[in-house]
């Protein structure tokens, strides 16, 4: 039995120490995995980029009668050619091209409703409970064996 427990302890201890280091591994990575230009590359050569196309997600921090500015970590743009009404503190997510100046010709802009968020964690918060409390319902957990099983049926010995 000792032996059996110690197979599962370190199968457990392999399975997590595998999944940090490849969430680690993505997190250093990251950056390669987008065709647009992170906010170092800009900071650090924002010439080598005008003319590309660009997407973020920004804060509106100011709005003109033909654009916006936004923030972006800690660069701000004006956004110029959108149709999408925005207000100050939206947030927005913006497509376009990267001219000179902080500016950006906006392809397509999309104001994201703050309820929207509120709302994905409100539900998934609920599902979560939900699940939970169906899954312990017909599941326990053997702490002598380690492991998760079935709960007896009521008016059945297990």
């Amino acid at each position: 039995m000792a032996d059996n427990l110690l197979v599962r302890v370190f199968v457990t201890l392999l399975l997590v120490s595998s999944a940090t280091g490849l969430l680690i591994h993505y997190d250093d990575a990251e950056d390669s995995h987008t065709e647009y230009p992170t906010i170092d590359e800009l900071s650090t050569n924002y010439g080598g980029y005008v003319g590309s196309e660009i997407h973020f997600w920004g804060e509106v921090t100011a709005v003109t009668e033909n654009s916006f500015t936004t923030e972006y970590y800690w660069l701000s743009f004006e956004v110029v050619n959108s149709e999408t009404e925005v207000r100050i503190g939206d947030t927005v997510q913006v497509y376009g091209t990267l001219e000179t100046d902080q500016r950006i010709s906006a392809q397509n802009v999309v104001r994201s409703d703050p309820m929207g968020r509120e709302y994905m964690f409100g539900v998934s918060a609920i599902a979560a409970t939900f699940t939970l409390l169906v899954f312990f319902r017909y599941w326990e957990f053997d702490r002598l064996t380690l492991t998760l099983r079935a709960r007896p049926e009521e008016g059945k010995d297990a």
